[in-house]
Formats: C-alpha cells, sequence, structure tokens
C-alpha cells in the first residue's frame, strides 16, 4: 500500500493500517518511494530524445549496427534509437534500472550531464527542453498537421 503522507486521509489510513498490523502481528515492510517524473517531464524527456536526434543528422552522424551476416547497416537517429542506444545504456550502468518511468529527476539530470559531455567532444550542445520549447514544439506539430 502506498500513502501520501502530506494527505491527511491518507496520513489517518496509514494510522489505521498500523494498528491492525500491530494488533495481528504482522511482518512489515516499510520504504519510502522516490517522486518519479510528471507526464510534462516525460514528454519533455521524448522531446529531449528528438532534439538529439535531430542534431546528429545534422552532423551527418547515423546509428550504425551489424546486421544479416556482419553486413553494417545504417540510419539516420529518431528518438527511439536515441533512448534505447544512447539513453538506456547509460541509464542501466548507473543506477540499474530498466525503465525511464523508474527515474527520478536527479537521476536524469545526471544521465543528461553524461551525454551533454560526450556530445560537447563533437561540438553539439542540446538543452533539456523547458515547458516553453515543449509548447513551441506543439503548436508547430499541430501547424503542420494543418
Amino acid at each position: 500500500m502506498k500513502y501520501n503522507l502530506l494527505d491527511i486521509s491518507d496520513i489517518n489510513r496509514f494510522d489505521t493500517d498500523c494498528q491492525r498490523f500491530k494488533e495481528f502481528g504482522a511482518n512489515v515492510e516499510l520504504k519510502k518511494v522516490n517522486k518519479t517524473r510528471t507526464t510534462t517531464q516525460n514528454k519533455a524527456l521524448h522531446l529531449y530524445f528528438t532534439f538529439i536526434a535531430d542534431q546528429l543528422t545534422e552532423k551527418n552522424i547515423e546509428y550504425e549496427w551489424k546486421g544479416i551476416k556482419g553486413m553494417i547497416l545504417s540510419c539516420n537517429y529518431n528518438g527511439q534509437i536515441v533512448k534505447d542506444f544512447l539513453w538506456r545504456p547509460i541509464q542501466k550502468q548507473l543506477f540499474k534500472k530498466e525503465s525511464t518511468t523508474e527515474l527520478t529527476t536527479s537521476e536524469i539530470n545526471e544521465i543528461i550531464d553524461v551525454l551533454s559531455k560526450a556530445f560537447a567532444h563533437i561540438g553539439i550542445t542540446i538543452l533539456f527542453p523547458s515547458y516553453e520549447s515543449w509548447a513551441t514544439s506543439e503548436i508547430l506539430k499541430n501547424y503542420e498537421l494543418q
């Protein structure tokens, strides 16, 4: 069970449940749950992946992998390739987490720092999108659909 100990109804429920656990002599595990990102932060993260892909494409840097019978195949980066082959390996090494949904804001910031340093070596600067830049991109997308 999860409780928000800033919410009075959850505090009361927590106190009641703790009393019941004590009465029954139950084994209980209590742990603090860190906040993960919001929906807006999630959209910004995926927009960041797209920004990276666009910058790599502008620099004519392609994603390469060994294909059938050792052939080297390549294509332009896209947001999903950035997420799966640039972001996620760093995430797994630093935090042992499989999914971006498990990351906290501070963990996301650490991965951004690692990527920023790596991209600086090839002359690419990519800022994490702000709400304003995300909203602008959504407006542009809607404009292009018309």
